[in-house]
């Protein structure tokens, strides 16, 4: 028997299966509360409600964070800056939106500038950047620094800038956000719609009611119907898929296992990775420049950069879908961009960057 544990950190409830993969069936399931401040807390709570002797036989173990999904989905969340050493805001406007940058009051750009190889022409006033620091932090939960040719200007950016940002952001009061959950506003949207249905005129097939005027029933009455069933699939369905069959004249069908779906979800789908490899030109020594994690290589041709780039974001995609789980049948695919700068000269090339995604099953054993 092949096991394996999906687990799934929702809005309320932390959800836990063990998945037999030869038979295709869920053996057990579990759930606890979702405990926000340590998500480890209902992860490993969850986890111990289910039997012991399963537990011990699990291959793998696969987690999905709806959380984090309802978070994106309701726009909550913090509010983060980008603090930019050495860009041009220009070259900025031209191709953020590539990267879904605008040049607004969320990013922030220093003047300095430092070589391809490292050495610093000029330091940001670092006296100014402390003034700054105040006005720009207000009502932000996080910073990302983006320093071109970061080398030696990093230690000197660990020390002056994340020790002041340390410093303002825990003197600023954080606000707390309550996930109200899309299931509750879907059942109050629900519950507004019914009611104004059952008003207009008996929606749910019922009996419209008795004239006052003559003591007879009304002469006709609405009856709607719906020929494909309603099949109930996460954790609030239960609550109003029941009425919502009801309205609608539909069979509604409630799988057993159909309060941990996403933790469910979360053992039987792929492993997917993606990994990224970046071409830019060096004009200083007139080479392009292939760099990744672990990777720095320099080519005379922008085509010879580009054909090795994409040979070696293959290995390293496959070797990341291996060590993450994935079965030795990995699938590729790849997405390719290429960036230009508008200048006087025509259009410049800045850099093309290749991502490889890998996908593959679980391997077992």
């Amino acid at each position: 028997m092949r096991i394996g544990i999906g687990i799934d950190t929702g809005g309320t409830c932390t959800d836990a299966v063990v998945y037999n993969f030869e038979e295709k069936r869920i053996l057990a399931s579990a759930k606890a509360s979702t405990t926000r401040e340590d998500l480890s807390v209902g992860i490993e709570e969850a986890i111990s409600k289910l039997p012991e002797s399963l537990r011990a036989q699990a291959e793998a173990v696969a987690l999905s964070t709806t959380l984090a999904t309802n978070a994106c989905v309701e726009n909550k969340g913090g509010r983060g800056k980008l603090f930019f050493f050495g860009a041009n805001p220009e070259i900025v406007r031209q191709t953020g939106a590539q990267y879904g940058l605008t040049v607004d009051e969320n990013l922030f750009f220093v003047e300095s500038r430092t070589c391809p190889n490292g050495f610093i022409e000029k330091q940001p006033d670092w006296d100014e950047f402390r003034k700054q620091l105040k006005v720009q932090l207000v009502n932000t939960n996080a910073v990302g620094v983006v320093e071109f040719f970061a080398r030696e200007i990093y230690r000197a950016v660990e020390k002056k800038l994340f020790i002041n940002i340390g410093r303002i952001l825990l003197e600023e009061r954080y606000k707390e956000w309550r996930n109200t959950g899309i299931s509750d506003q879907l059942m109050q949207i629900m519950g507004d719609l019914f009611e104004e249905s059952e008003r207009a005129g008996g929606f749910d097939g019922e009996e419209a009611g008795v004239s006052p005027q003559t003591g007879m029933r009304d002469f006709l009455r609405l009856q709607l119907g719906c020929s494909a069933a309603l099949i109930g699939v996460g954790a609030p369905t239960h609550v109003f898929l029941p009425d919502v069959g009801k309205k609608l004249g539909a069979r509604v069908i409630m799988p057993e296992y159909a309060g941990v779906a996403n933790a469910l979800g979360a053992i039987v789908g792929n492993v997917v990775t993606r990994t990224t490899l970046e071409v830019n030109f060096d004009p200083l020594n007139a080479v392009y420049l292939l760099f990744g994690k672990g990777i720095r290589e320099s080519f005379a041709y922008l085509g010879d950069a580009k054909e090795r780039a994409k040979e070696l974001v293959s290995e390293k995609a496959r070797e990341e879908n291996i060590r993450r789980g994935g079965s030795e049948d990995v699938r590729i695919s790849f997405e390719e961009e290429e960036i230009y700068a508008d200048t006087t000269n025509g259009p410049t090339f800045l850099s093309y960057k290749i991502t490889a995604v890998a996908s593959g099953d679980y391997e077992l054993g």
